[in-house]
């Protein structure tokens, strides 16, 4: 286990702890009885595109783009599968499951991507923001960039953040990964943001809450 300091929070290596047993699906950590997900919330970015997904306790939570509704799953027992995740720590019973209940409320919900997705459920459901930003439409590369360098806040309070990368790469390799793919499905966002207005005209109920 590495750690790196150049970015304000820990950042730790698992790849050399992730599972290579599962056949194409590398890039899972068991992670045991070191995460109770009872008092912490994940954001996970995906191995493949870094598509972005909450974890609260028993409910994983996928918004994707407008075109698409969100879906919900049972996360892993003890395991997660991502490229690079995400512990908002040091969070209190009460507030993880309350979080999993207004998650459950999003089924079938639209958002305008994934990352937004997830911003806009961590404000609207738990109150935390990305420190010292108001800026909520945001590329994924800004997104993952704002995180690392700022951390989030509840209740005007820095939270206790841990980073921890599954593939095998640095944090500059994988914000350039995040690059490419930003690029490569860059006429996806434009449609989804379209899809989305136009959507949220005809049946406001359809999407998540504006962030106010």
């Amino acid at each position: 286990m590495n750690m790196i300091n150049a970015i304000p929070f820990p950042i730790y290596d698992r790849s050399s702890e992730s599972l290579h047993s599962q056949g194409t699906n590398l890039h899972i950590w068991d992670y045991g009885n070191t995460i109770n997900r009872q008092k912490e919330i994940i954001i996970g970015m995906s191995p493949t595109n870094y598509h972005c997904y909450l974890i609260a306790n028993e409910i994983e939570y996928h918004p994707r783009f407008s075109f698409n509704k969100s879906k919900l799953s049972r996360p892993r027992r003890r395991a997660i599968r991502a490229g690079v995740f995400i512990r908002l720590k040091g969070l209190t019973q009460n507030q993880v499951l309350s979080f999993e209940s207004y998650l459950k409320s999003l089924s079938g919900k639209r958002s305008r991507s994934c990352h937004l997705g997830v911003l806009e459920a961590l404000a609207n459901g738990a109150g935390i923001t990305i420190q010292e930003s108001e800026k909520w439409n945001m590329s994924p590369l800004q997104f993952s960039s704002l995180i690392l360098k700022r951390g989030f806040i509840l209740n005007n309070k820095s939270l206790d953040i841990e980073i921890n990368t599954i593939k095998q790469l640095t944090i500059d390799e994988i914000l350039d990964e995040v690059r490419y793919f930003q690029t490569k499905f860059k006429w996806a966002y434009l449609l989804s943001d379209l899809y989305y207005l136009m959507l949220t005209k005809l049946n406001p109920n359809k999407k998540i809450s504006r962030l106010t």
